[in-house]
């Protein structure tokens, strides 16, 4: 479904660059996308998708579930690969764990990326 008309962006658009790159912010979508918010009107609309997306991605991720216990992941830890993050709604934030894990499944929304959770790494 088309969300923004003047830049012609999608909900699926938004949802992929909220679980590939983590952005929080709705101009952090558009820079993402190439484009820059027009008339605005569409801003609550990401916003919403974002917040969907983010939920989403913390219900998927058994680390949330288990409170961030590595044992809880599908896939290992591996130490020193790059990563991005993103938030986890109700999750404190640590910042001595270096530790990033990586998604190799597509059913997980996060095919092949790394990536610190806020109770396992620092954020940049």
């Amino acid at each position: 479904m088309i969300v923004c008309s003047c830049n012609v962006i999608s909900d699926r658009q938004v949802r992929d660059v909220v679980s590939e790159r983590g952005t929080r912010i709705t101009s952090q979508v558009y820079g993402c996308l190439g484009c820059s918010a027009q008339c605005g009107r569409c801003a609550r609309t990401i916003r919403k998708i974002m917040d969907q997306a983010l939920l989403a991605c913390a219900k998927d991720c058994a680390c949330c579930a288990a409170g961030g216990r590595e044992e809880a992941h599908a896939e290992p830890h591996r130490l020193g690969e790059p990563a991005h993050e993103h938030d986890h709604p109700g999750q404190p934030v640590q910042t001595a764990a270096p530790a990033a894990h990586e998604h190799g499944s597509v059913r997980s929304g996060h095919a092949q990326l790394t990536h610190p959770h806020p109770v396992h790494g620092v954020p940049d």
